[in-house]
């Protein structure tokens, strides 16, 4: 039986890409229902609550990972070793990658699109520096190792794809571009056949 995954339009909000990017990857025959979530706390509204189980994206894509571990390639390996240094760039995507990323994408994007503005010049330039100075140790890393968790393409990989597929589309580029390991190993990740088909849907 197929399990039925519910989220907020994957359409507009980019980390609900992340999920379809992973059921892809691991040919998962689950379904969505687009639903629309009330501000706030989802679980202050009973009715949500009663088939809400995760709530954030990065839940959702490693759940997915352990709940179908003989689908598609290994995600999160098994190796303990290998596993301890994906959760650890997993970490460093949410707690230093994504802080400045997301708010570059709600400026450069989200802001006109959702909202009909414009972006905010300075706020731009102070996370695209911050960006930057993330980037630089990601460079270091990324001229040791084919991939943020080791040699093989991870979930610490895939989580960065919904920011990523935004900010290569604006004058951010260049902070990747300018970083050689960076901007391979973003190419190498926007190019995988199951972001593809993401992107094919939007």
């Amino acid at each position: 039986m197929s399990q039925k995954y519910h989220h907020l339009n994957e359409f507009i909000l980019g980390p609900n890409k992340g999920i379809l990017a992973i059921m892809h990857v691991l040919s998962h025959d689950g379904y969505r229902v687009m639903c629309d979530l009330p501000l706030g706390d989802p679980c202050d509204n009973p009715e949500s609550c009663r088939w809400t189980k995760f709530l954030k994206s990065r839940a959702i894509t490693e759940h997915l990972c352990h709940a179908y571990p003989e689908k598609g390639p290994a995600l999160l390996p098994s190796d303990k070793k290998a596993l301890a240094s994906v959760l650890t760039w997993k970490e460093v995507e949410a707690g230093q990658f994504n802080v400045q990323a997301s708010k570059l994408a709600f400026e450069l994007f989200y802001k006109a699109f959702l909202f009909g503005g414009t972006a905010d010049e300075a706020v731009v330039a102070e996370h695209e520096e911050r960006l930057a100075k993330v980037l630089d140790v990601y460079e270091v890393r990324l001229s040791k190792n084919k991939y943020l968790g080791g040699d093989e393409y991870s979930l610490a990989d895939l989580n960065h794809l919904p920011c990523l597929h935004f900010l290569v589309g604006t004058p951010v580029k260049k902070i990747f571009d300018s970083r050689p390991h960076v901007s391979k190993w973003c190419t190498d990740a926007l190019a995988r056949p199951a972001w593809a088909k993401v992107v094919a849907m939007m």
